[in-house]
């Protein structure tokens, strides 16, 4: 179990994101294809959140690697 105060849930709420928009289950999409306006096909919505998906890995790739900087911005704040 992951405590929500551990560095381990940062990339986990990451991982998750990522999920939600992943076909075949993702429920993102869903929700995109229901905000998109009428005649927008499934498969141009899973094109259109592949960059997304795409950035939300790079940062669980590098937040695994560096921890450090998921705490660096609040810690300049004080």
């Amino acid at each position: 179990m992951i405590r929500p105060d551990s560095e381990d849930c940062r990339p986990a709420l990451l991982a998750m994101e990522i999920s939600f928009t992943t076909p075949p289950f993702g429920l993102l999409l869903f929700v995109m294809q229901g905000v998109a306006p009428p005649g927008t096909r499934f498969g141009e919505i899973c094109v259109a959140a592949l960059p997304f998906m795409g950035c939300a890995l790079l940062l669980t790739v590098l937040i695994v690697a560096f921890p450090g900087l998921a705490v660096w911005l609040p810690w300049l704040g004080g």
